[in-house]
C-alpha cells in the first residue's frame, strides 16, 4: 500500500524544520552561510537550500553541521511534533523562526536587561498597532496554511464553539 499524501509531506516538513534549526543555530553562533558552506566544502547554495527546506541533508551532513555548530545531531529535530505526524502543520512560531531576522532579533532581545526588554515590548507593540501578524511585514499572513485534504479542527474541539 502506497503512503498517503500526508505521510509524503512529513519528510518535506522535517526538511523545513531541520533547515530552520540549522539557520537558527548558525545565526546564534555567528557563522555566516558562506562560512558554513566553506567549512563543509559545499556551494553556498546547498546551505541556502537546506535552510529553506528545498534540499534534504544526509545523515553525514547533519552530523558534520552539528559538530561545526556545537550541538548534537538530535538538536536539529528537537521540538518537532513527531507524535502527531499526519496532522502536523507549522506553528506560528515555526513560521516566525523562518523569517531571516527573527533569530538575530531574539538573540539581541535576550541580551537586554528587564527594563530594556519592557521598553522594547512597548515600542514593538506601539509600532505593530492592531495589525495582524505577517511573515513579510506587508501582506503575507502568518497563519499556517491548511493543506488540501486537511481540515482545521480547532473549532471542533470541546469548548471552542
Amino acid at each position: 500500500m502506497a503512503p498517503t499524501k500526508t505521510r509524503e509531506n512529513v519528510g518535506a516538513d522535517m526538511d523545513r524544520y531541520v533547515g530552520t534549526r540549522v539557520r537558527a543555530r548558525r545565526q546564534q553562533v555567528g557563522i555566516s552561510a558562506l562560512a558554513l558552506s566553506k567549512d563543509l566544502d559545499l556551494p553556498r547554495q546547498s546551505v541556502d537550500k537546506w535552510e529553506n527546506g528545498q534540499a534534504r541533508m544526509s545523515a553525514g551532513q547533519i552530523y558534520t553541521v552539528a559538530v561545526l555548530l556545537g550541538v548534537h545531531p538530535g538538536w536539529f529535530f528537537e521540538g518537532h511534533p513527531v507524535s502527531n505526524l499526519t496532522d502536523h502543520r507549522p506553528t506560528d512560531l515555526d513560521l516566525v523562526l523562518q523569517m531571516p531576522d527573527a533569530v538575530p532579533m531574539l538573540m539581541t532581545y535576550a541580551k537586554l536587561d528587564e527594563n530594556a526588554r519592557a521598553a522594547a515590548m512597548v515600542l514593538m507593540t506601539a509600532a505593530a498597532g492592531d495589525r495582524e501578524p505577517t511573515l513579510d511585514g506587508k501582506d503575507k499572513p502568518l497563519v499556517a496554511p491548511v493543506r488540501a485534504g486537511e481540515t482545521d479542527d480547532a473549532d471542533d474541539e470541546p469548548g471552542n464553539g
